[in-house]
């Protein structure tokens, strides 16, 4: 085998670690909870991860175009990280996206 297959399998499991501290680390909100109230609705914890993940990205979408000063794209990524860290019982993440709103809100209004 040659030498760049054991660099890419490292550079992968190196990858793989790194994601799976990362979904901790955004699971761990009151993670036990959360995750029992919703398989008890039919979820898999792969879907709650996978929603929570895209919910996350949302948030970090309306956050960059927040600050480049897109308001109109800032408010449509809030708004939608802000509807699935309700259904997901995520208080204090939608909280975060309902500031971003606010403040996209009154960006488009002193712009406007």
């Amino acid at each position: 085998s040659t030498p760049g297959v054991h660099d890419l399998a490292r550079l992968y499991h190196a990858h793989t670690l790194r994601g799976r501290e990362e979904t901790v680390a955004l699971l761990a909100e009151d993670e036990q909870r959360r995750l029992k109230i919703l398989c008890n609705r039919g979820w898999t914890p792969g879907q709650v991860v996978a929603v929570y993940l895209m919910a996350h990205s949302w948030l970090q979408q309306a956050e960059v175009n927040l600050r480049v000063g897109y308001y109109a794209l800032a408010r449509f990524y809030a708004l939608r990280a802000s509807g699935l860290f309700a259904a997901l019982g995520s208080a204090n993440r939608r909280r975060e996206a309902k500031a971003i709103l606010n403040r996209t809100q009154a960006a488009l209004v002193t712009s406007g």
